[in-house]
This record gives structure tokens, C-alpha cells and sequence, in this order.
């Protein structure tokens, strides 16, 4: 077979790639009150890493992937998590690829269908 262990473009189809719905059952699963929680303690062992990594002079940066439109709105907290991110990192060390995202660049409602093309045409550009 061919060697997909690197990209995953070829193997959902990016040029013809057939979108999924939102899966709201599974979705119910992962977030039964349609929130995103945060968890105190693992929001403390990233707040302290990344002073570690600070104090070793290490340049962390954030990335705030794109989510599809419609699982944006099934949660009624979706932006919270980029709060509580921009509150431990300095700002200019994060951004946000999730502003005015095309939801046709999706496989399904949190999945880029064409990672190396995303990655070479949104993520190298703002990292240059």
C-alpha cells in the first residue's frame, strides 16, 4: 500500500474531498453541556511550563487552529479557551488561523481535509 504516515492530503481526496456533518452524538460525548470545561490544573501546569520555557529563553508560540462553523456554535463557550491562552502567553506570541476560516478547507467539523496544503499556504506564511 502507499505510505500515508505523513500526509494525510492523499488519503482524504483534498481535491474532490466529500465533507462530513457535524456528528452532534458524538459531540454530546465529548461536551454533554455543550461547554467547553477547563481544568484548573492542567491551566497551572501550562501557565508554569511556559515560564519555564520562558526563564530558559525559549519563543513558544500558539496557534489557534481552525474550527468549521458549525461546531463554533454547537458550543456555547467556543472562544473561552482562546481567553484563558491569551492570559498566560504574551500576545504577540499567539495567533489565530480560526478568524474568517472557510469552512470548504474541512474533512469534518474540526479537521483540515488538506493538512500540507493548509500548513504550506496558512501556517509557514505567519510564521516567516
Amino acid at each position: 500500500g502507499t505510505d500515508l504516515s505523513g500526509d494525510y492530503s492523499e488519503r482524504w481526496h483534498c481535491d474532490h474531498a466529500q465533507f462530513k456533518s457535524l456528528d452532534n452524538e458524538a459531540l454530546q460525548n465529548v461536551f454533554p453541556d455543550g461547554r467547553i470545561q477547563f481544568d484548573q490544573e492542567q491551566i497551572q501546569q501550562l501557565d508554569e511550563e511556559l515560564q519555564r520555557l520562558d526563564s530558559d529563553g525559549v519563543h513558544v508560540m500558539i496557534l489557534f487552529t481552525p474550527s468549521r462553523s458549525d461546531f463554533k456554535s454547537a458550543l456555547s463557550n467556543y472562544g473561552e479557551y482562546k481567553i484563558v491562552i491569551d492570559q498566560l502567553v504574551n500576545k504577540p506570541r499567539v495567533i489565530d488561523l480560526d478568524l474568517n476560516v472557510n469552512d470548504s478547507i474541512f474533512m469534518d467539523a474540526d479537521h483540515v481535509a488538506c493538512p500540507s496544503t493548509f500548513t504550506r499556504e496558512n501556517i509557514l506564511p505567519v510564521l516567516k
